[in-house]
C-alpha cells in the first residue's frame, strides 16, 4: 500500500522515469544486493534519460523536418556526388551553430540537398538545439497570413528564436518587395545570433538578381555569405583529381587548368603542396551592382610588409585580428568618416568600408598572377572543353534536370550528350555525308555476314545430324 502511494506521488510530480525504474527494482531480486545509494542513483539516472529522450522527441517533432529519418551517417558518398566527407563530418558536430555560422547547400534538383539539410537538422536536435525546417515559399505564405491576422511578430519570433533554421528551395523564384523585407528581417535578426542552412539551386552570385532591390540585396547577402560554409559541387575536388593524376601517370610536376568552380583556397593550397601549378579562373567578388568600379575590392592593394590595405583614396586599412586568423577584416572607421567617397565605397549599415582577407589569400594571389600570365592557355581550355558543356546546358534551358533520382538523371544526361554529338556530327560532316557513310557501313556489314553465312549453315546442319 505504501509503495502504491509513493508511485502515485511520483506520477503527480511527472516523474514517470523514476516510476519505471522503481517498479523494475521491485520485480528483480538482484537489486536487493545493492545499497540504497546505488539503487537510488539508478532510479535518478533512468528519470534523467527518460527526460532527455522526451526532450529529443519534442525537438524532432517541432523541427518539422521533411525527412525526419535523415542522418549524417546514412549519407551516400558516391564519387559523382562530389561530397566532401570530411567537411560534412565536421559540420555534423554542430560547432557552426555554436559559432553562429551558416551553411549554403548548392545543387540541381534531385541532388539530395533536402536530405543533407535534414540530416544536419537531425544532428542538431540530437545535440539539443532548437531546429525549424520550412520551404521558403511556405514561409512567405505563413507570414502573409500572419500579417492579415495581426500576429506577424509572433510568427516571426518563431523563426528568429531557433538555434538552426533550415530554408529549403531558397530563392527558387524572384522575390516581391514584401518578401524581400521579410527575408531581411529574418536574416538580420539571426545574424551572429543563430545559424541558417540555405538550400538552393543557384550560386550566391545569382541571388542578387533574384532579390531585385539592390540596397536590400546588399544587406541580405552581406549577412549571409560572409559567415557561411559553401558546398558547390566542384569545390574541394581539384586536389583529389591532381593526386590521382600524379599517382597514375607518375608525374612529378605539371600544370592543371580548371574553371572558377574549383576556386577554393584550401584546395588550391593542397594542389600547391603536391608540387603542381594551378591555373584557375578567379571568382568575381560580390561587389554591389551600383558601386563604381573604382571602389571594387580588387582596387584595394595589400602590403604584405606593413600588413595593411591601401584604399583608392590613399588611406591605410588595418586589421585587429591575429595574422593566423581564418579570416581578417581590414578597416579604418576614422578615415571613412571623413572620406568624400564613402557613399560610393561603403555598402550596408556599418557606415565604413571593410576588406576581408582569407588565410589562403597568398595562394589566391599566386594563382591569379599565374592565370593572368598564361591566359592564352586558359582560353585554349575554354575552346576545347567549355563549349560542349555550355551548349548542353543551353539545351537544358532552365539549367536543371527534369527527372528525379540518380539513375534517371544519368539517363537524361546520356541523352543530352548523345543529342549534342549527333548535332555536332551533322554540322561538321553534313547530313548526306553521314547517311552515305552509314549506308557504306551497312553494305560492308552485309558483305561480312554473307561470307560468314555458309559457315553458320554448315554448323547448323552438322549440329542437326549429331542430334539425330
Amino acid at each position: 500500500m505504501l509503495n502504491e502511494q509513493t508511485v502515485n506521488k511520483l506520477h503527480e510530480m511527472r516523474l514517470s522515469g523514476m516510476v519505471d525504474a522503481f517498479r523494475q527494482q521491485q520485480k528483480d531480486n538482484a537489486y536487493s544486493e545493492m545499497t540504497f545509494e546505488e539503487r537510488f542513483g539508478l532510479i535518478v539516472d533512468n528519470e534523467w534519460l527518460h527526460r532527455k529522450n522526451n526532450h529529443l522527441r519534442r525537438l524532432l517533432r517541432n523541427a518539422g523536418l521533411h525527412s525526419p529519418e535523415a542522418a549524417v551517417e546514412d549519407i551516400n558518398y558516391l564519387p559523382d556526388r562530389h561530397l566532401d566527407k570530411e567537411q560534412i563530418t565536421r559540420l555534423s558536430t554542430c560547432q557552426y551553430i555554436a559559432q553562429a555560422h551558416n551553411i549554403i547547400l548548392l545543387g540541381a534538383t534531385g541532388a539530395g540537398k533536402t536530405y543533407i539539410s535534414c540530416a544536419f537538422g537531425n544532428a542538431a536536435c540530437r545535440m539539443f538545439y532548437k531546429v525549424k525546417y520550412i520551404r521558403l515559399p511556405d514561409l512567405f505564405i505563413e507570414l502573409a497570413v500572419a500579417r492579415g491576422e495581426g500576429n506577424y511578430k509572433k510568427v516571426m519570433k518563431t523563426y528568429q528564436g531557433v538555434n538552426l533554421l533550415i530554408l529549403d528551395e531558397w530563392l527558387l523564384t524572384p522575390l516581391t518587395q514584401s518578401e524581400t523585407r521579410d527575408v531581411l528581417e529574418i536574416v538580420e535578426s539571426r545574424h551572429k545570433r543563430g545559424s541558417t542552412i540555405f538550400s538552393s539551386q543557384f550560386a550566391p552570385g545569382g541571388w542578387h538578381e533574384k532579390i531585385g532591390n539592390d540596397t536590400l540585396a546588399d544587406a541580405i547577402l552581406d549577412r549571409i555569405v560572409h559567415d557561411s560554409s559553401l558546398n558547390p559541387s566542384d569545390q574541394h575536388q581539384l586536389s583529389g583529381m591532381v593526386w590521382k593524376v600524379k599517382k597514375r601517370f607518375r608525374l612529378r610536376h605539371f600544370t592543371v587548368l580548371a574553371d572558377k568552380g574549383y576556386y577554393n583556397g584550401e584546395d588550391l593550397e593542397k594542389v600547391k603542396r603536391l608540387g603542381v601549378d594551378a591555373i584557375v579562373s578567379k571568382q568575381k567578388n560580390s561587389d554591389p551592382k551600383n558601386q563604381p568600379a573604382a571602389f571594387h575590392t580588387e582596387q584595394f592593394i595589400y602590403d604584405p610588409t606593413g600588413d595593411f590595405y591601401t584604399c583608392p583614396a590613399g588611406k591605410q586599412l588595418v586589421s585587429r585580428h591575429k595574422k593566423d586568423a581564418p579570416r581578417r577584416l581590414f578597416f579604418d572607421k576614422s578615415a571613412c568618416g571623413h572620406c568624400p567617397h564613402l557613399r560610393d565605397c561603403a555598402s550596408g549599415e556599418r557606415g565604413y568600408r571593410t576588406v576581408s582577407r582569407s588565410q589562403y589569400a597568398t595562394v589566391y594571389e599566386e594563382v591569379d598572377e599565374r592565370t593572368r600570365q598564361r591566359m592564352e592557355l586558359y582560353k585554349l581550355r575554354q575552346r576545347i572543353v567549355k563549349h560542349p558543356f555550355g551548349t548542353v546546358k543551353f539545351a537544358m534551358q532552365g539549367y536543371y534536370f527534369l527527372l528525379r533520382t540518380r539513375r534517371k538523371v544519368r539517363t537524361e544526361v546520356a541523352l543530352l550528350f548523345l543529342g549534342y554529338d549527333l548535332k555536332r556530327a551533322v554540322k561538321a560532316l553534313g547530313f548526306d555525308a553521314i547517311m552515305a557513310r552509314l549506308e557504306a557501313e551497312k553494305q560492308r556489314m552485309k558483305a561480312a555476314f554473307s561470307c560468314f553465312l555458309p559457315f553458320l549453315r554448315e554448323f547448323h546442319r552438322m549440329k542437326t545430324q549429331m542430334a539425330a
